[in-house]
């Protein structure tokens, strides 16, 4: 492992903040000429191309975030319509306990008519 304090870096240092090194005036020059090109070819226009007008429909596939979403969207409508329509046994049987006012007891078999309590202890 070599010793630090034998390299002396602050020597180094001082030369480095006495010494002043000024841009000439032909690098300043060029350096604003590259400035001046690179401006000028921005303001030129690239292409003659029309911009395409987009339809209504691809607008709103466009917002709501590509076909792939309007896929998933349309999907779950078509889930919740279903069930909202052909609603399962169990589902059923709670949202009646909810819309009724009788007091009944809720039992298990109830809400999950295929489940056997025999199963559950074994």
């Amino acid at each position: 492992m070599t010793d630090h304090d034998d390299f002396d870096l602050e020597l180094f240092f001082d030369a480095a903040q006495t010494q002043t090194a000024d841009a000439s005036t032909d690098l300043l020059l060029r350096i604003a000429g590259d400035a001046d090109a690179i401006l000028d070819a921005r303001d030129t226009p690239v292409g003659s191309t029309p911009i395409a007008k987009v339809g209504f429909l691809a607008g709103l596939v466009a917002m709501i975030g590509g076909w792939s979403a309007v896929a998933g969207v349309s999907t779950a409508a078509v889930a919740g319509l279903w069930f909202g329509i052909m609603a399962p046994t169990g589902v059923s049987a709670l949202t009646n306990g909810y819309l009724t006012d009788t007091s009944e007891t809720a039992y298990v078999s109830d809400y999950l008519p295929g489940f056997d309590l025999t199963d559950a202890g074994e």
